[in-house]
């Protein structure tokens, strides 16, 4: 419901740009499973094909924000908020970490090859400040989308 309500509003947009944080990748990864025991060869079942070519043809682009694991286990257990390996340990959460990642590359590719002009920018959390890490992706956005035009 999220994804198709999604797509009736960006068709009717009149901005140039619209951002979504956990977009609609992030969603169809999760209806696939963002789960260690689903395979990334779940995406060859048809039912996810359609909704990504249509998702693939619909954005300009898509931010992958990620982190070191190291970052990433702290972040998840200090959270406030419930998360699926929060409070497991670094090795089941590196392995979760590391289908994921696997996942989204499988859907990156994928999207990708049904729109070569989709832009993809990957930030790693990581190496930089957040002021210079945002300073950068909105620079990038507008050398690579011409929002300001």
């Amino acid at each position: 419901v999220i994804l198709n309500s999604w797509q009736k509003i960006l068709k009717t947009r009149k901005k140039k740009a619209v951002f979504v944080d956990q977009g609609p990748i992030f969603l169809i990864a999760s209806l696939i499973g963002l789960n260690p025991e689903i395979s990334d060869k779940s995406l060859n079942h048809e039912p996810w094909k359609p909704l990504l070519k249509r998702w693939a043809n619909q954005l300009d682009a898509i931010i992958y924000l990620d982190a070191d694991d190291f970052d990433l286990i702290q972040r998840i257990n200090q959270r406030e908020k419930e998360h699926l390996v929060k409070g497991k340990s670094s090795d089941q959460i590196q392995k979760f970490l590391s289908h994921n990642r696997s996942m989204y590359n499988v859907l990156l590719e994928y999207v990708q090859n049904n729109n070569p002009q989709l832009k993809i920018f990957r930030l790693n959390s990581s190496q930089l400040p957040l002021a210079v890490l945002v300073h950068d992706l909105l620079s990038t956005i507008d050398s690579n989308l011409g929002l300001n035009n």
